[in-house]
């Protein structure tokens, strides 16, 4: 479970819903599908604490083609 604290609506590129487009500095981001996507700069992991999306992906082994909630 991941809860998102700080994002902004973007443009997709027709990726699965839940796949990530792009991981890095700029945040992570997710297709919604079709031409929609999500880019979350701030989230959670359950248990643990608020990150950057930066500093959650240095310790994270998701990248861009991964599908979270598989």
């Amino acid at each position: 479970i991941l809860k998102i604290w700080q994002a902004e609506a973007g443009m997709g590129n027709g990726a699965r819903p839940g796949e990530i487009i792009d991981a890095g500095d700029e945040g992570i981001l997710v297709s919604c599908g079709a031409a929609t996507a999500l880019r979350v700069f701030c989230l959670q992991r359950a248990g643990g604490r608020k990150l950057a999306a930066d500093a959650f992906l240095a310790g994270s082994k998701l990248r861009a083609g991964d599908r979270l909630g598989s």
